[in-house]
């Protein structure tokens, strides 16, 4: 009869509830994804398979899917075909993680950011689950939705824009990076080691703190170019001790180099109070300064060469 409520039987309201819960679980991971984006970038620039920015766009390509699948599902619009887009992702996610569990890798892989850190392991049995919300989300009811045609073009275009509220690195406004250089030889007075570094044909010195959200971010970025291009000098000013520095190569999977310990009252009149400081020398003049903001991954591989 017209006009009669439609009564939803238990399996479509198990069903939505699945479905409802699936789908708050892509938008949360897309968030707190969101939320450490400039780590998350960084892990995707480790593979070391395309450079920083395409890394960055590519991070927020997958933000976008994250985001669409989320709002989607919670929705239930385009109800087959969104779910058929969650199998293929979870699964294109499940093979990757595989692959990082058969190699050995056994650090986070930023399914929920740096929030929660899970294992390849830990985020394979997390992704059962999501299968198994996904099975019972199939018998989900759908929503009646006036004018759904405003209702699409609204979620898409929230989900393309939220990535981009934080720019990519190559669009990001340069900020000035600080360097005080009579501070600077004042430490080379003190320090004969560094002194020597400055000898060298080209030599890189990176000053940093060992609990420094942003130093760590641009030592990874550093040391996947590092890895390509070993022959260059580099020496540490390092903030912190030898404890807390092993702390830090553990959870940056850096490679130690030589390095000095400074305590803060000598360090930070050096960098005018901004780390991380990257400093490029020739023949012991500096000829360039970056910081984690303005890390150019192209500058310095042609610096290292």
């Amino acid at each position: 009869m017209d006009g009669e409520v439609r009564r939803f039987t238990k399996k479509e309201k198990i069903g939505w509830l699945c479905r409802l819960l699936l789908g708050l679980l892509f938008i949360v991971s897309g968030l707190l994804k969101f939320v450490s984006l400039d780590a998350f970038e960084t892990y995707i620039f480790s593979f070391d398979v395309v450079g920083l920015t395409l890394s960055s766009l590519f991070a927020r390509g997958l933000l976008f899917v994250e985001f669409a699948i989320g709002l989607f599902l919670v929705s239930t619009i385009w109800k087959r075909e969104v779910e058929l887009l969650t199998f293929v992702t979870l699964l294109t996610f499940s093979v990757f993680l595989l692959f990082l569990w058969i190699k050995g890798d056994d650090g986070n892989c930023h399914c929920m950011g740096e929030a929660f850190e899970f294992s390849p392991q830990e985020s394979l049995l997390k992704n059962i689950l999501y299968f198994v919300l996904l099975y019972f989300a199939r018998y989900s009811f759908t929503f009646e939705m006036p004018s759904k045609k405003w209702w699409i073009g609204g979620i898409v275009m929230v989900c393309l824009l939220v990535p981009f509220l934080k720019l990519p690195a190559g669009l990001r406004p340069l900020k000035p990076v600080g360097f005080n250089e009579v501070e600077f030889q004042k430490l080379l007075s003190e320090e004969e080691n560094l002194r020597n570094v400055m000898t060298k044909e080209k030599s890189l010195v990176c000053i940093f703190s060992v609990k420094c959200r942003h130093c760590k971010t641009a030592m990874k970025k550093l040391e996947v170019l590092l890895k390509r291009n070993s022959s260059t000098n580099v020496h540490w000013v390092v903030w912190g001790d030898e404890s807390g520095l092993q702390e830090f190569l553990q959870e940056t999977d850096v490679a130690l180099r030589p390095h000095i310990f400074l305590t803060p009252d000598k360090l930070l009149p050096i960098t005018e109070n901004k780390i991380p400081l990257l400093l490029f020398f020739e023949k012991g003049e500096v000829i360039g300064k970056m910081s984690n903001s303005n890390f150019d991954d192209v500058k310095v591989e042609e610096f290292l060469k």
